[in-house]
């Protein structure tokens, strides 16, 4: 009877982790330009009132739904700031093979979508 019970709530407790994980994120900015020989890209975010927070993010194809299965093309650091809305973004590979080989076969390229898990986390 208790492993029954026990059961339930672990079920009801994956469950829900489960349907977080595969509820699509909206997000939040485009790729606007990509500098390939300085492994830089320019993104515009769509709200700006989090933008200072944002330290990293992923970086995924247009149109692909966002979730934590989801096979994102990067990740990236934020270098600078350049507007209300615009920031420059590095992208390094370093001596990672899958990613470098993840980069040559999908590169970044305009109108990629970006999340950030800095802005998600904000209460």
């Amino acid at each position: 009877m208790l492993a029954a019970l026990a059961l339930g709530c672990s079920l009801g407790w994956l469950g829900q982790w489960y349907q977080a994980a595969i509820t699509p994120r909206q997000p939040h900015g485009k790729v606007v330009w990509v500098d390939e020989r300085n492994q830089a890209a320019y993104v515009r975010f769509e709200d700006p009132r989090f933008l200072k927070s944002v330290k990293t993010v992923a970086i995924y194809d247009s149109g692909e739904k966002i979730t934590r299965f989801a096979n994102f093309k990067a990740t990236a650091r934020v270098n600078q700031f350049l507007g209300p809305n615009v920031v420059e973004i590095h992208f390094s590979h370093g001596s990672d093979q899958v990613a470098r080989m993840r980069y040559v076969t999908n590169p970044i390229v305009e109108g990629d979508t970006v999340y950030s898990p800095d802005i998600e986390a904000r209460p």
